[in-house]
C-alpha cells in the first residue's frame, strides 16, 4: 500500500518553482510575442464590434439619405415623372472630376465636384466654415471647397477660383462629409457648388464622364420595399441603379470586415510565432532538467506529478501574456477611435468588448498550452535510473501517441481560427496550409543544419 506525504508534495512542489526562476528571461521574449499577438487580435476585434455599432447606429448618415437613385447619363422625361411621383423630399446632384484653378498664385488641382440643388445630406450634413454656410451657398451662388484643399493653396474664405469657363467666389470650407472620410477626401477634394450655375462652366458636354444622383427623404417608417419593387423595372430598362441605407451599410461592412480579417491575421501569425517560441523555450528547459526530474522520481515524486509541474509553469505563462496582451489591446482600442478620428467614415466611440476580451485570452492560452504540450509530455517518460546513467530512457526517440493527438489538436484548432479570422472556410483553409507548408520548411532548414 503507497503512502501519500503531503508535506513532501510541497517540497516536490517548491524546488520545482525554484529551480525554473532562473530561466525566466528565456521566455521573455517569447512571452511578449503572445502579449503582441494577443493585443492585436483584442485590439482589431474590439474595434470592429465599435465600428459595427458605429456604422448600424450611423447608417443613414453613410447614404445621407433614405434612398439613392443614379445614373450616367441626365435622367430622361419618363425617368423625371417617375421620381416626380415617388414623392418625399428631393435633391438632385451632378457628380464628375475636373480640374479648378486658383487664380491668386496659379496653381492647379483635380477635384471631385458635385453641383447641388435641394437639403442633401438630409442625414448628418455637411461640417464647414463657417457654420451655416452650408445652407446658404446655394442661394448665394457661391462655391464650398474642400479645407485640405484650401490650405494647400492658399486660399481664404471670399477668394475667386476658377473652374472652366467660370469664376467663383469661395463661400466657405468644408470640414466633414458625411459617409465619407479622409483618404477619399485626399485624392480628390470635393468641391461644392449650386446646380443652377453648373451650365455656366461648360464642362458638362456630350462625351463628359458624369453622374447624375437624385436622393430622396421619406417619412419616418416608411416602407421602401414596395416602392423599390415597382420601380425596379424602369431603373433596369434605362441603366440606373439605386442604393438604400441597407445595401450602403452592407458595403461598409463587407469592406471593414475584410480590413479587420487581414488586421486580425497579422495578430494571429505573431501569436503563432510567439508559441513556436514558448515551445522551443520550453523544449531547452525540460531537456535541462532531466536530471531534476529524475532524482524527483527517485525521492518518489510520480510521473504525473512531475508533468503537472511544468504544465502549470507553461499554463501561468500563457495565461499571464493573454491577460497581459488583453490589457494592452484594450488600451490600444481605446486610442484608436481618437487617432483615427479623421480616417473613419463614421464616429466611433471606444467601449470595451468583452466577447474580444474572452476570445483573445481563450486563444492565447489555448495554443500556447498545446504548442507548450509537445515537449512537456516526454517527462512522463522519464524513469529514475536516469539519476544514476543519463543515458536511460532519452527523451524524443519513441513515438507517443498523446504528442500525435496534441499536433492534430493544434492543426484543428488553428484551422478553425483560421477560418474565424477570414470569414471564409476556402481562405481560412489555404492559411492553415500554407502555415503547414511554411513550419515544415524551417523543420527542414533545422534538420540540415544540425
Amino acid at each position: 500500500m503507497k503512502v501519500r506525504f503531503p508535506l513532501f508534495d510541497l517540497w516536490v512542489w517548491r524546488m520545482a518553482w525554484r529551480d525554473s526562476r532562473s530561466h525566466r528571461r528565456r521566455l521573455g521574449l517569447y512571452l511578449m510575442s503572445i502579449v503582441l499577438g494577443v493585443a492585436v487580435l483584442v485590439a482589431i476585434r474590439s474595434m470592429g464590434d465599435n465600428m459595427e455599432a458605429a456604422v448600424s447606429g450611423q447608417a443613414k448618415t453613410l447614404l445621407g439619405a433614405d434612398l439613392r437613385i443614379r445614373g450616367s447619363r441626365p435622367f430622361g422625361t419618363e425617368t423625371q415623372a417617375l421620381i416626380d411621383s415617388m414623392g418625399g423630399e428631393q435633391a438632385q446632384e451632378v457628380e464628375f472630376n475636373s480640374m479648378i484653378y486658383f487664380p491668386q498664385n496659379g496653381g492647379t488641382r483635380l477635384v471631385e465636384v458635385r453641383a447641388m440643388a435641394g437639403g442633401v445630406p438630409f442625414y448628418g450634413g455637411l461640417v464647414t466654415e463657417p457654420m451655416d454656410v452650408a445652407g446658404k451657398y446655394q442661394d448665394a451662388g457661391t462655391m464650398l471647397l474642400d479645407a485640405g484643399l484650401m490650405l494647400q493653396f492658399g486660399v481664404e474664405v471670399g477668394d475667386s477660383v476658377r473652374l472652366g469657363a467660370q469664376t467663383f467666389q469661395v463661400g466657405g470650407r468644408v470640414l466633414k462629409i458625411p459617409g465619407e472620410n479622409f483618404a477619399a477626401m485626399t485624392l480628390a477634394p470635393r468641391v461644392f457648388l449650386p446646380l443652377s450655375r453648373l451650365e455656366e462652366t461648360g464642362l458638362v458636354q456630350r462625351g463628359s464622364r458624369v453622374e447624375y444622383h437624385v436622393y430622396f427623404k421619406f417619412e419616418e417608417g416608411y416602407a421602401l420595399g414596395p416602392l423599390l419593387k415597382a420601380i425596379q423595372p424602369h431603373l433596369e430598362a434605362n441603366g440606373l441603379r439605386h442604393d438604400t441605407v441597407a445595401s450602403r451599410q452592407g458595403r461598409m461592412g463587407r469592406t471593414l470586415g475584410n480590413l479587420y480579417n487581414f488586421l486580425g491575421l497579422v495578430g494571429f501569425v505573431a501569436l503563432l510565432l510567439g508559441c513556436v517560441g514558448v515551445a522551443s523555450a520550453v523544449h531547452v528547459y525540460v531537456r535541462q532538467k532531466l536530471s531534476t526530474i529524475a532524482v524527483l522520481r527517485c525521492l518518489g515524486a510520480r510521473a504525473g506529478q512531475a508533468f503537472s509541474i511544468y504544465l502549470i509553469q507553461a499554463a501561468a505563462l500563457g495565461m499571464g501574456g493573454s491577460v497581459l496582451g488583453a490589457l494592452v489591446g484594450l488600451l490600444v482600442q481605446a486610442l484608436l477611435p481618437g487617432m483615427l478620428r479623421e480616417v473613419l467614415p463614421v464616429e466611433v466611440h471606444a467601449e470595451v468588448s468583452w466577447p474580444a476580451v474572452l476570445e483573445g485570452v481563450l486563444i492565447g492560452m489555448g495554443l500556447t498550452l498545446l504548442f507548450a504540450l509537445l515537449p512537456l509530455l516526454p517527462i512522463r517518460r522519464v524513469s529514475p535510473l536516469r539519476a544514476l546513467r543519463s543515458a536511460y530512457g532519452e527523451m524524443g526517440r519513441r513515438w507517443d501517441v498523446l504528442q500525435g493527438i496534441v499536433i492534430l489538436a493544434i492543426v484543428l484548432l488553428v484551422g478553425a481560427l483560421a477560418v474565424l479570422q477570414t470569414g471564409r472556410f476556402r481562405v481560412g483553409v489555404g492559411f492553415t496550409v500554407g502555415l503547414g507548408v511554411a513550419f515544415g520548411l524551417l523543420l527542414g532548414m533545422a534538420a540540415l543544419l544540425m
